[in-house]
Protein backbone atom coordinates (compact mmCIF):
# COMPACT_ATOMS: atom_id res chain seq x y z
CA UNK A 1 0.00 0.00 0.00
CA UNK A 2 3.00 2.29 0.07
CA UNK A 3 2.87 3.30 3.73
CA UNK A 4 6.20 3.96 5.87
CA UNK A 5 4.79 3.76 9.28
CA UNK A 6 6.18 2.23 12.79
CA UNK A 7 4.75 2.00 15.87
CA UNK A 8 7.46 4.79 16.83
CA UNK A 9 5.59 7.27 14.32
CA UNK A 10 2.23 6.43 16.50
CA UNK A 11 1.27 9.42 19.12
CA UNK A 12 -0.51 7.63 22.17
CA UNK A 13 -2.08 8.47 24.63
CA UNK A 14 -4.35 5.53 26.66
CA UNK A 15 -7.16 5.52 28.83
CA UNK A 16 -5.33 5.96 32.13
CA UNK A 17 -6.68 9.24 32.61
CA UNK A 18 -10.13 8.29 32.30
CA UNK A 19 -12.40 7.90 35.95
CA UNK A 20 -15.43 6.36 36.64
CA UNK A 21 -16.90 9.37 37.29
CA UNK A 22 -15.96 10.69 33.58
CA UNK A 23 -17.62 7.33 32.13
CA UNK A 24 -20.39 7.69 33.70
CA UNK A 25 -20.82 11.65 32.91
CA UNK A 26 -20.53 10.07 29.30
CA UNK A 27 -23.43 7.32 29.71
CA UNK A 28 -25.79 10.41 31.47
CA UNK A 29 -24.96 12.19 28.05
CA UNK A 30 -25.74 9.39 25.65
CA UNK A 31 -22.02 8.34 25.02
CA UNK A 32 -19.33 5.58 25.18
CA UNK A 33 -15.26 6.50 25.73
CA UNK A 34 -13.30 3.86 22.74
CA UNK A 35 -9.82 3.73 22.79
CA UNK A 36 -9.54 4.76 18.96
CA UNK A 37 -6.82 4.75 16.49
CA UNK A 38 -6.74 6.75 13.64
CA UNK A 39 -4.89 6.71 10.61
CA UNK A 40 -5.58 9.65 7.93
CA UNK A 41 -3.56 10.18 5.31
CA UNK A 42 -2.31 14.04 4.19
CA UNK A 43 -2.37 15.54 1.01
CA UNK A 44 0.93 15.86 0.56
CA UNK A 45 1.98 12.42 1.35
CA UNK A 46 2.46 11.44 4.92
CA UNK A 47 0.37 9.54 7.12
CA UNK A 48 -0.54 11.15 10.97
CA UNK A 49 -1.72 8.12 13.46
CA UNK A 50 -2.60 8.27 17.11
CA UNK A 51 -4.25 5.82 19.58
CA UNK A 52 -6.33 8.07 21.96
CA UNK A 53 -9.61 7.78 24.02
CA UNK A 54 -12.62 9.47 22.22
CA UNK A 55 -16.18 9.96 23.82
CA UNK A 56 -18.64 7.98 20.83
CA UNK A 57 -22.42 8.45 20.79
CA UNK A 58 -24.11 5.06 21.46
CA UNK A 59 -25.44 6.00 17.56
CA UNK A 60 -21.85 5.67 16.59
CA UNK A 61 -20.86 1.99 15.05
CA UNK A 62 -18.16 1.69 17.29
CA UNK A 63 -19.68 2.28 20.51
CA UNK A 64 -21.02 -1.08 21.32
CA UNK A 65 -17.66 -2.69 20.33
CA UNK A 66 -16.66 -4.65 23.55
CA UNK A 67 -14.72 -7.19 25.17
CA UNK A 68 -12.40 -9.25 22.62
CA UNK A 69 -13.61 -7.77 19.46
CA UNK A 70 -11.87 -5.82 16.93
CA UNK A 71 -13.57 -2.82 14.64
CA UNK A 72 -12.67 -1.05 12.09
CA UNK A 73 -14.36 1.98 10.29
CA UNK A 74 -13.76 3.59 7.06
CA UNK A 75 -14.64 6.71 5.35
CA UNK A 76 -14.49 6.49 1.39
CA UNK A 77 -15.56 9.29 -0.61
CA UNK A 78 -18.09 7.89 -2.67
CA UNK A 79 -19.73 5.42 0.05
CA UNK A 80 -19.45 7.20 3.73
CA UNK A 81 -18.59 5.70 6.76
CA UNK A 82 -18.40 1.86 6.48
CA UNK A 83 -18.09 0.14 9.78
CA UNK A 84 -16.67 -4.00 9.96
CA UNK A 85 -16.52 -5.65 13.09
CA UNK A 86 -15.29 -9.23 14.06
CA UNK A 87 -13.37 -11.17 17.11
CA UNK A 88 -9.85 -10.98 17.50
CA UNK A 89 -7.54 -10.76 20.57
CA UNK A 90 -3.99 -9.49 20.60
CA UNK A 91 -1.40 -8.41 18.20
CA UNK A 92 -1.45 -10.89 15.22
CA UNK A 93 -5.17 -11.41 15.42
CA UNK A 94 -5.91 -7.69 15.75
CA UNK A 95 -3.71 -7.08 12.68
CA UNK A 96 -5.00 -9.94 10.31
CA UNK A 97 -8.62 -8.62 11.08
CA UNK A 98 -8.21 -5.47 10.32
CA UNK A 99 -5.73 -6.26 6.88
CA UNK A 100 -8.35 -8.69 5.96
CA UNK A 101 -11.13 -6.14 6.11
CA UNK A 102 -9.04 -4.07 3.98
CA UNK A 103 -8.13 -6.30 1.32
CA UNK A 104 -11.80 -7.48 1.00
CA UNK A 105 -13.26 -4.38 0.80
CA UNK A 106 -10.55 -3.86 -1.73
CA UNK A 107 -10.32 -6.41 -4.15
CA UNK A 108 -14.34 -5.94 -3.98
CA UNK A 109 -13.79 -2.43 -5.29
CA UNK A 110 -15.60 -0.78 -3.12
CA UNK A 111 -12.34 0.97 -1.21
CA UNK A 112 -8.88 2.12 -2.22
CA UNK A 113 -6.08 3.85 -0.22
CA UNK A 114 -5.88 7.37 -1.72
CA UNK A 115 -3.37 8.03 -3.95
Amino acid sequence: MGIDLSPADVSCKGISNLTEAIAKDAFAEGCHWKLLGKAVKQSDGPIVANETPKKLSVKHPLSGISDKENALTFTPDMLGDVAVSGPGEGHIETAYTIVGYYCDLSSQGRLAWPR
